[in-house]
């Protein structure tokens, strides 16, 4: 047997691995010409205790080590920092969307009633479908499967249903409509299938309709306006303030004027649920707020009697289009408001065929358009009073002045006439008033002969001071300002030159001045109360706050206003308004032929007051095309005078 060699101690581990007997079969003697030179004294880190094999680790191996544990460490660091600090909040969020569910609690609208309390509008209960987006099926072929079932039930196109998912995907974390106005059956077979698709749910919202009357008053509907499904292009416009893209919003008249305040807020439901997106309990909850109540100075018994009224006068005439305004002088509040053809808010409001509202839109008659604040028309002789009133306060003639008619003006070539061939004779200007002499006013407005007259920049100044080329401010959208014309408009318009027949034209109400029939219903009710031009108002009070009363002052002299008011009266006492002299009321007015077209037959107009020693309204009464305003406006004036003598001679508060 031979020789065993003598083993020694190795005492470091980390260079060889243990045996298992504490010693490694290495022969003693020491060979410095080891493998690699692996044993260096200067490179030696180990122990000097024990005599060593050697070591395999440069320094510049072990720095680059170092280095890279550096390395890896900065990488983690930095990862867990942006993790932590940088996009924490979205992770926290995403977790906490995997764990609770927002469900929006939808808010009843504000209610809009006439000014006797009477309701305009009504919310009523329906059913919708609303998907909650982080549980919709992640699997394409589980969102189809969804999508196939649900355009079965609600027998809509399968594509649409796939596309409305899809996009509902986008909404991260809250629950959102996706189809409304389920019928009660639909909702039921919905129900059962929403038990184990967890990303459905049967909701009970509210729906807006204005079928509140047995007998429908449709011109109500430029007033009231409705509500409909907000668009693509308003979603932009409202989405920072807290509206969905399924939302409903105000689209005409109150209901998108005073839309802020009938919304409401809606409330938040947030529920805690497990992994399967089930329901376990409520965490918070924030209750919706109905939207305020809306009182309208519109009083809807006036409303149907003046639709009524002119309904009938348009029919006897075999007219189409007409105008009917009644405002409180004392206050501006617009008592009735009608615009004929109207339309059906409720059909709007329940959704119209592609047909349908096509058919509205090419209908000639142009029933959307509420021709009370967006209809443009030349005045006629209805702008009278006014001209009148300036010539006065400007002194360019008296009460006692007079002026003789014998039929018109003639300026070089042309002939400006009155309406009376042969005229009418010397006329002071309570008597031109009740005459509509038209002489007259070419002669205060323009001047003739050795008379000086207005001209035309007077003449625009009053006719602004009045209200007329601007705003009346009323609280309805799309109102317009007609137009003053004047010799800077002329020639930027039409590049002529303003003649002294565009100052004739202009005096009385003809050319090219356009105004709307709330405005001179405005004017006419300033005349009226003595000098106050007041904001119309169509709103009197929101939740228990009334609406504020506001007017210019026109600054006419009493005794000139006086006057005025009686030509106005002598108009129904033995002028062209002579037939509602029979009332059991003194009323005063003026009535209006306006040629507009050389084809076409002219508008007709009548404008007056009630009573006419204590006004309290004032009306306007348009008919377009009606020919003659004495023959078509005045008797549609006394069926609503009459309705309001009926009815107790006063404005009811």
């Amino acid at each position: 047997m031979s020789k065993q060699p003598r083993l020694f101690p190795i005492d470091d581990p980390d260079l060889f691995p243990y045996s298992g007997k504490g010693y490694f079969g290495v022969p003693q003697q020491r060979d410095r010409r080891w493998v690699e030179g692996a044993y260096t004294k200067q490179a030696s880190v180990l122990d000097e205790g024990h005599e060593y094999m050697g070591s395999s680790l440069t320094k510049s191996m072990y720095a680059f080590a170092v280095a890279c544990v550096m390395i890896v460490f900065i990488l983690l660091y930095g990862r867990v920092m942006w993790l932590q600090v940088m996009t924490g909040t979205a992770y926290a969020q995403k977790a906490e969307n995997n764990r609770t569910r927002h469900i929006a609690v939808a808010a009843e609208r504000g209610d809009i009633f006439d000014r006797h309390g009477v309701p305009l509008t009504r919310n009523i209960p329906k059913f919708s479908l609303h998907i909650s987006p982080p549980d919709i099926p992640v699997e394409e072929d589980g969102r189809e499967v969804l999508s196939n079932t649900i355009a079965s039930i609600l027998n809509r196109p399968y594509d649409e249903v796939l596309a409305d998912i899809q996009n509902a995907l986008s909404i991260e974390g809250r629950e959102m409509l996706l189809y409304e106005d389920v019928s009660h059956s639909q909702a039921i077979a919905l129900s059962v299938i929403s038990a184990d698709e967890i990303s459905l749910r049967i909701a009970t919202g509210i729906s807006r309709s204005y079928d509140v009357f047995e007998d429908p008053i449709p011109s109500l509907s430029h007033i009231v306006g409705y509500e409909g499904k907000i668009s693509e292009n308003e979603y932009e416009s409202y989405v920072n303030e807290g509206y969905a893209p399924t939302d409903y919003i105000g689209k005409q008249g109150i209901e998108v004027q005073y839309e802020n305040v009938l919304r409401g807020k809606k409330g938040d439901r947030v529920l805690e649920v497990n992994s399967r997106g089930v329901a376990l309990n409520v965490l918070s909850e924030e209750v919706s707020e109905q939207g305020q109540r809306v009182v309208l100075t519109i009083d809807s018994n006036m409303q149907r009697a003046t639709e009524e009224a002119l309904a009938r006068g348009l029919a006897f005439h075999g007219k189409h289009q007409g105008v009917v305004v009644v405002q409180a002088v004392h206050t501006g509040e617009i008592l009735s408001m009608v615009s004929l053809p109207g339309f059906s808010n409720e059909d709007f409001a329940r959704g119209l065929s592609y047909e349908a509202y096509q058919e509205i839109l090419e209908d000639p008659r142009h029933p959307l358009i509420n021709r009370s604040v967006a209809g443009l028309y030349p005045s006629g002789s209805i702008i009278k009073p006014v001209m009148a009133l300036a010539g006065l306060v400007e002194g360019v003639i008296t009460p006692q002045s007079t002026i003789v008619s014998s039929g018109g003006v003639g300026v070089g070539p042309w002939f400006f006439p009155d309406w009376k061939a042969g005229g009418h004779g010397r006329v002071n200007v309570k008597e031109a008033i009740a005459d509509s002499v038209n002489t007259f006013f070419y002669v205060i407005g323009g001047g003739f002969e050795d008379r000086d007259g207005l001209g035309v920049e007077r003449i625009t100044k009053w006719l602004d001071r009045f209200g007329f080329g601007r705003p009346t401010g009323v609280d309805i959208l799309h109102e317009k300002i007609g137009l003053i014309p004047d010799p800077a408009w002329k020639k930027q318009a039409k590049d002529e030159r303003w003649y002294i027949g565009d100052t004739y034209n202009l005096s009385i109400g003809q050319g090219d001045l356009l105004i709307t029939p709330l405005q001179i219903n405005n004017a006419i009710a300033a005349i009226a109360n003595g000098g106050r031009l007041y904001k119309p108002r169509l709103v009197s009070s929101i939740g228990d706050e009334e609406t504020s009363v506001s007017y210019e002052t026109i600054g006419v002299p009493a005794e000139d206003f006086e006057v005025v008011q009686d030509g106005m009266r002598d108009a129904v006492i033995y002028g062209s308004a002579k037939s509602l002299a029979t009332l059991p009321i003194m009323i005063a007015g003026k009535t209006g032929t306006a040629q507009w077209s050389n084809v076409r037959d002219p508008h007709a107009w009548f404008v007056g007051f009630a009573p006419y020693r204590n006004p309290q309204i004032a009306i306007t009464v348009l008919v377009e095309e009606g020919e003659e305003g004495s023959r078509v406006a005045v008797p549609i004036a006394r069926e609503i005078f009459e309705w309001w003598v009926k009815h107790g001679f006063r404005i009811s508060e």
